[in-house]
């Protein structure tokens, strides 16, 4: 856990980093303004979140006898996505759309990233 919260500070910092650096970049932001957000409390909340949303998936998925390592989708691809936008939402406050369209998006990156992938023999299961 400490390591999560390490790298979501550390990931965090580079995008606020980019943010400021890059006109491309902050035109796919209009919703947030990165630099503005505290990278020493938002950076540990993103990955804390994160990793509880992925803790309260697998217990749900344990419930439900799935064993470990095997998918349930949709939740496997969004549940830290879930979480991460739970707990961060006291400082960043986005709309339903914009919450939406995150988990879709994120949803999309994941399974194409996950298919890929598969066929470069690196995953086990295409999703």
């Amino acid at each position: 856990m400490i390591i999560g919260i390490i790298a979501g500070t550390l990931v965090l910092w580079l995008q606020q980093y980019l943010f400021k650096e890059s006109a491309w970049i902050r035109s796919f932001s209009t919703a947030v303004y990165y630099p503005s957000l505290p990278t020493l409390i938002m950076g540990p909340l993103f990955a804390i979140g994160a990793l509880g949303g992925d803790a309260i998936e697998s217990f749900f998925k344990r419930q439900r006898g799935i064993a470990p390592g095997d998918g349930w989708f949709p939740f496997d691809q969004t549940d830290f996505i879930i979480g991460g936008a739970i707990a961060t939402m006291p400082f960043v406050s986005l709309t339903v759309w914009h919450y939406a369209w995150l988990l879709v998006l994120w949803l999309g990156v994941h399974v194409i990233s996950t298919v890929i992938g598969y066929f470069l023999g690196l995953k086990d299961k295409p999703i």
